[in-house]
């Protein structure tokens, strides 16, 4: 028993050893079929990844070979374009000898119909050539007029001159009368005035320009009443510092009197009354 204990014992350790080299063994292939299954894993990702790479680049190529059919398909549109204008110019072309002779035989028609205005044109040149030459004449002879001209500018300028220079000489020289003008104005105060309404004095005489049979508007500055109607009045007595005018009654508001003091403002009139007039108006305003 104890042999066949012993030797079930060797058998033992024996299967026992063989167990932990399976065991072993087992563990080894577990771990080889690991590192078989990473690296196939990472070698199908790898696969995965060009795949992909591969189809993203089949497709840009896909789409770069329909672009270039369609770049294809035009050209061969232009192409057939061409072709059809090359036919049509070639079959206008085949035309080009027939309408050559037909635009000979009209230049040659039009040359022989232009012949007489070419002849026309050598004689207008000519013509033209000869007027030129007058021009030429005409400008130099209107030079010489310029000339002339100028030299009357001159003298004419030399005599205005004169003109004016002789004329302000003269100016200076000339006196003007001492009496007041046509239209000139003058405002004064009435000294006396008639009862009767015939004459007023006034302080105005020879020395401020006043003459005998002179006539004058005269307009009332401020009048009791008011009135727009002008009188009239005549010098029939002129002296140094005063003069007697008539009051005509045909002028003014007789109704509305003159008064002593009154201003008036007196323009020098026409309408003068002849000599013989003046002396019998002047008798009666002395002798009333």
């Amino acid at each position: 028993m104890v042999a066949l204990w012993f030797l079930q014992g060797g058998s033992l350790a024996e299967r026992k050893s063989e167990f932990e080299d399976l065991v072993s063994q087992l563990s080894e292939t577990l771990k080889n079929t690991e590192d078989l299954e990473a690296l196939s894993k990472e070698k199908r990702n790898a696969l995965l990844k060009e795949c992909s790479a591969l189809e993203e680049e089949d497709g840009v190529v896909t789409g770069e070979i329909k672009e270039w059919k369609g770049r294809v398909e035009v050209l061969n549109q232009q192409i057939a374009d061409e072709d059809a204008k090359i036919a049509v110019m070639q079959q206008e072309m085949s035309a080009l000898p027939d309408r050559l002779t037909e635009l000979r035989t009209t230049l040659a028609s039009a040359r022989q119909k232009t012949a007489p205005f070419e002849q026309d044109e050598t004689d207008m040149k000519a013509e033209r050539a000869d007027l030129d030459s007058k021009l030429v004449e005409i400008r130099m002879s209107i030079g010489g007029l310029q000339a002339k001209l100028s030299v009357l500018k001159d003298k004419r300028e030399v005599i205005r001159r004169n003109y004016e220079e002789r004329s302000a000489v003269l100016r200076e020289k000339i006196e003007e009368p001492p009496w007041v003008y046509y239209g000139d104005k003058t405002q004064t105060k009435v000294m006396n005035v008639r009862p009767s309404m015939t004459g007023v004095f006034l302080p105005l005489g020879i020395g401020d320009g006043l003459k005998r049979g002179t006539e004058f508007l005269v307009r009332r500055l401020a009048p009791p009443v008011p009135t727009r109607k002008s009188w009239r009045f005549k010098l029939k007595i002129v002296q140094s510092d005063y003069s007697f005018a008539i009051i005509m009654p045909e002028f003014g508001d007789q109704d509305i009197p003159l008064r002593a003091g009154e201003e008036v403002e007196m323009e020098r009139s026409g309408n003068l009354a002849s000599e013989e007039s003046e002396n019998e108006e002047n008798t009666s305003a002395i002798n009333p």
